[in-house]
């Protein structure tokens, strides 16, 4: 059952119908959004970046969900029909409404074009494109048994997931730094610093049910927002500390044996410290962070 501004979208002849690699009609429902406004400072005189990660710094925008479905009709006209109520219907709203589905409820507006595909005279495809702007990213606390792979002690066994791949720099050198300068008759070359790797963390998780699925998601999403950098112990891999500012993706939601399944992209920034300069933040008297007018925070070089 689907249901916009608690109108159930069966009257408008509205049958959910299922994502790509998925089960379900909905996607982009339990995505962790990315993180909204200045996440990181590049340093000229630095390799790596410098991340805000302290909590009066973590602000998150809304994420992108996707309703997939049919409307079923008697014939072309009824199809046709149909479809323009519904979207006469959504015209009518004003601000956020809910969106009630088996998979829980989001406060959402519709952003883009609704999309529709004829593929009889009785069958319309269409693909509602909605927006929410407020995100839930509280999650159960996870344990944390010092485990021997997974993230900040915490198993990914105990995050009841699968670790499936650790890709991108993960044996790379990252790209120096894009430094532009002119000369005269000689082709010019500066020698720059590098930026930060980035790599993809892909996770599965499985669980009975789809409410457990969902808890689980939540408590990832939860931990991964958490202040401060996170730890990262992966098989065959070294300890890596990092931060998430993409957020992450949820793909292949579906029934497997007894179990629900998801896969989840997690992209990672990894952090590096300098061997060779560090950098404080300048404090006033009273200990405050002193921040330019752009709002970022002063360095002190020692």
């Amino acid at each position: 059952m689907y249901s916009l501004s608690l109108a159930d979208l069966s009257n408008f002849g509205f049958h959910g119908g299922k994502q790509a690699n998925s089960d379900i009609a909905l996607s982009g429902f339990l995505d962790m959004p990315a993180r909204l406004g200045k996440t990181f400072h590049s340093w000229a005189e630095e390799d790596s970046i410098e991340p805000y990660v302290n909590a009066n710094e973590i602000f998150f925008s809304g994420r992108s969900i996707n309703l997939t479905g049919y409307i079923q009709g008697s014939d072309i006209e009824d199809c046709s029909t149909k479809a323009k109520q519904l979207y006469n219907y959504i015209d009518g709203f004003t601000g956020l409404v809910p969106l009630t589905s088996n998979w829980g409820t989001y406060s959402v507006y519709v952003d883009n074009a609704i999309v529709g595909e004829r593929l009889s005279s009785r069958l319309l495809k269409i693909t509602i494109p909605m927006r929410e702007p407020l995100v839930n990213i509280s999650g159960a606390t996870l344990p944390v048994t010092n485990a021997k792979y997974g993230i900040d002690g915490i198993s990914f066994k105990d995050m009841g997931a699968f670790s499936l791949e650790l890709s991108g720099d993960r044996f790379n050198r990252p790209a120096p730094r894009n430094e532009s300068i002119t000369s005269y008759a000689k082709e010019s070359f500066v020698i720059a610093k590098k930026d930060p790797p980035v790599l993809t963390l892909k996770l599965a998780i499985l669980d009975p049910t789809f409410s457990g699925l969902k808890d689980k998601v939540q408590s990832l999403m939860a931990l991964l927002a958490k202040p401060g950098l996170r730890t990262l112990n992966y098989n065959n891999d070294f300890l890596r500390s990092f931060f998430v500012k993409d957020g992450f993706t949820v793909s292949g939601i579906r029934t497997m044996g007894a179990s629900k399944l998801c896969f989840i992209d997690i992209k990672i920034t990894e952090i590096i410290n300098s061997s060779t300069v560090d950098l404080i933040d300048l404090l006033d008297n009273e200990s405050y962070r002193i921040l330019d007018s752009e709002g970022n925070t002063l360095k002190l070089f020692i």
